[in-house]
């Protein structure tokens, strides 16, 4: 397991927190620290110590957070489940390809062979069943890596490149008088 990840799951040890895979996967696909990923969670998507998030929230927060980031957000579904049988689209608005069209696979994608699709550029979030996963900078950073656990779902987040962060500039600026000159003012 990559060094990263190995530091957020420590992080979420230290915390006495469980079920926190949505925390670090967030935190593997925005760049963000342990506690960072779990106040937001905390505050936009209702998350608690010890409990998972729903996917519904979870794609929310994250909708929310790649809106304030920068990030160009695409929800991909796939066609199977499972048992192999064809999924029909949930009543939430999606991309309108699934995982299988936008990504030219015949048949499952699972967490094995997602690398060969996904694009190094972009950072992702991949739903399997009960588990979210981070993949960032070509890496999937997770305990699930080579294993074939089969994607349900792809948050594709694209870095905005004509985004900037905004500056915030300290509102009390340094004094131009030294302290003996203010006192003596007085």
């Amino acid at each position: 397991m990559d060094t990263k990840v190995m530091r957020l799951v420590n992080d979420g040890e230290n915390n006495n927190d469980t079920n926190f895979c949505t925390v670090i996967s967030l935190a593997v696909a925005f760049g963000k620290t342990y506690a960072e990923s779990n106040d937001y969670l905390r505050a936009n998507a209702g998350r608690r110590k010890r409990k998972g998030l729903s996917r519904d929230k979870f794609e929310y927060a994250i909708k929310k957070l790649a809106d304030t980031s920068g990030y160009g957000y695409n929800v991909f579904d796939s066609n199977h489940v499972s048992d192999g049988s064809v999924r029909v689209n949930c009543h939430r608005p999606r991309s309108a390809l699934s995982v299988q069209e936008k990504f030219g696979i015949r048949g499952k994608m699972t967490v094995n062979n997602c690398l060969r699709y996904l694009s190094p550029k972009k950072n992702y979030i991949i739903g399997v069943r009960g588990h979210a996963v981070g993949v960032a900078g070509g890496k999937v950073l997770d305990w699930t890596e080579g294993r074939r656990h089969q994607v349900q779902q792809i948050i594709e987040l694209t870095p905005n490149e004509s985004y900037i962060e905004p500056v915030i500039e300290p509102i009390i600026k340094k004094a131009s008088m030294s302290l003996e000159d203010m006192i003596s003012s007085l």
